[in-house]
């Protein structure tokens, strides 16, 4: 058991293999949600992005991600990362830290980047494989955050052409209904309608 509480786990499970494949399924849901949003598609009705067979995979919508948002702080690597643990550990053969990064030197690598993305957070584990857990979890926390912070910002932008496109309605509506007063009377109408 894990001194640490699991406050940063998506999954109700201790068992390695699902806690990994549940993390995944939120991300992979995340990302899904934030691409149809970023591309004006609902998902849920998409081929490529919806739940039906020959759509696009977890890594291809990854990749998306990561071409979108290029190099930003390691994030590209970091979800190819969480990408490739996803992927091994979806086979039956690997249920432990120990099984994924005896692979190859490729999968070593990933341990050697987990250690040092997060070395500066806490992590009193004293076994192997909940020291790794938690820098799984550290890593899918802060994919969560990254996805949620382009679902934010993408809001925010949205809400702001809308209320330029309502004032400039509004103004342009204002000044046919009152063509001879003052523009600056029918912004100052807008200001208080707003406040």
């Amino acid at each position: 058991m894990m001194k640490n509480l699991n406050v940063y786990s998506f999954s109700k499970s201790d068992v390695t293999r699902h806690i990994v494949i549940d993390h995944s399924v939120i991300i992979e849901e995340l990302v899904t949600e934030t691409i149809g949003r970023l591309l004006e598609i609902d998902c849920n009705t998409s081929k490529a992005l919806g739940p039906v067979s020959g759509g696009l995979s977890f890594h291809q919508k990854t990749l998306l991600i990561t071409d979108k948002f290029g190099e930003i702080g390691n994030k590209s690597k970091k979800i190819i990362a969480f990408y490739q643990i996803r992927n091994k550990f979806a086979h039956l053969t690997i249920s432990t830290w120990t099984d994924f990064f005896s692979i190859s030197d490729t999968y070593k690598k990933i341990e050697k980047d987990l250690n040092i993305w997060y070395d500066k957070e806490e992590n009193n584990e004293t076994s192997y494989e909940n020291k790794v857990r938690l820098l799984y979890f550290y890593l899918t926390r802060e994919i969560f955050y990254f996805l949620i912070e382009i679902n934010k910002d993408w809001a925010v932008n949205k809400g702001r052409k809308i209320a330029e496109n309502d004032i400039k309605q509004k103004l342009f509506e204002l000044t046919i209904e009152n063509p001879s007063e003052d523009i600056r009377k029918v912004w100052n109408q807008i200001k208080e309608e707003l406040s």
